[in-house]
């Protein structure tokens, strides 16, 4: 029997296995131990289903000539489903924009299968409780799932809602695949913010609370990303000059200082948001963002 994997022949010692259920057992596990997984099987020139494993675990080796497994790391896996869906939702978006009735009809089969695949490839974006966020309120949609366009109102509605689904996710998928980039541009938004957000407390005193408030979401949330983006930068060979365990400890520092800043808010307490921002927050992100290339040295790699 051959087998490849990413298109490379392997060696493999066949010991007790007899069918190819038991040979896809092994090799799975054996990839896995590597950090791969198996994405995609093709036996013999035909495609394996490997959800529905009762069509084809019984084959017996004899029968089998060539196995073709694809497999990934699990960034890759990610990025892949995280594409995935921008596709999907693009492809909503376009049919209602165009109102292409065939176009949403055809897409529509496929609202269930991408609903299930949320919480892998969206956790932090979705609410699968109440399922009031924006990627449900367009999978759960009626006329998505029959496959029928809106009236007026309501496409404005969806497609506000598909708009800002595509940026999100097309956003989060560039942070896997791009990671210098997107912490590049990140940072450089980041520093050019250091000052305003500094200046949080005098704000605060001032009874500016509003705008105190809005100038430190946008900083967190920019920090956040930067520190999604972090663990995607150390798997690259040229990689920071800092090891990945000072990136998680950045991580749970800024992530610490982050919550006494939320406690700060909820009290109105400006002195203490004053301390936490020019003694803790402001020097751990500007010792941070020391080692993230600026947009120059990225578009020059």
């Amino acid at each position: 029997m051959e087998i490849l994997i990413n298109e490379e022949q392997v060696d493999v010692t066949l010991d007790e296995e007899q069918t190819l259920g038991e040979v896809m057992e092994g090799l799975r596990g054996w990839l896995n131990d590597s950090q791969l997984f198996i994405t995609d099987v093709v036996v013999d020139e035909q495609d394996v289903k490997l959800d529905a494993p009762e069509s084809w675990s019984q084959t017996r080796v004899d029968d089998v000539g060539r196995i073709e497994i694809m497999a990934m790391a699990p960034w890759e896996v990610k990025a892949a489903g995280l594409q995935v869906l921008v596709q999907y939702f693009t492809l909503i978006r376009d049919a209602i924009r165009n109102e292409d009735s065939r176009q949403l009809d055809e897409v529509s089969g496929e609202a269930g299968h991408i609903a299930d695949s949320l919480p892998t490839y969206a956790q932090d974006l979705i609410d699968p409780n109440d399922r009031t966020d924006i990627l449900h309120r367009i999978v759960d949609a009626q006329e998505i799932r029959e496959g029928t366009l809106p009236g007026a109102e309501r496409a404005t509605e969806l497609l506000g809602y598909l708009d800002q689904a595509v940026t999100v996710l097309a956003s989060r998928a560039r942070e896997i695949s791009r990671p210098y980039a997107e912490a590049a541009a990140t940072a450089q938004t980041i520093r050019g913010l250091i000052a305003e957000v500094s200046d949080v407390s005098v704000l605060l005193q001032r009874g500016e609370d509003r705008r105190a408030m809005d100038s430190l979401v946008r900083f967190t949330e920019l920090v956040g990303k930067l520190l999604r983006i972090m663990p995607h930068m150390v798997r690259e060979e040229d990689a920071p000059g800092v090891s990945a365990e000072r990136l998680e400890a950045y991580g749970a520092e800024l992530n610490a200082t982050l919550e006494e800043l939320v406690d700060a808010f909820g009290t109105q307490d400006s002195v203490l948001i004053g301390d936490l921002v020019e003694y803790e927050l402001v020097p751990k992100i500007e010792e941070l963002l020391d080692y993230i290339p600026s947009v120059e040295q990225d578009a020059q790699s």
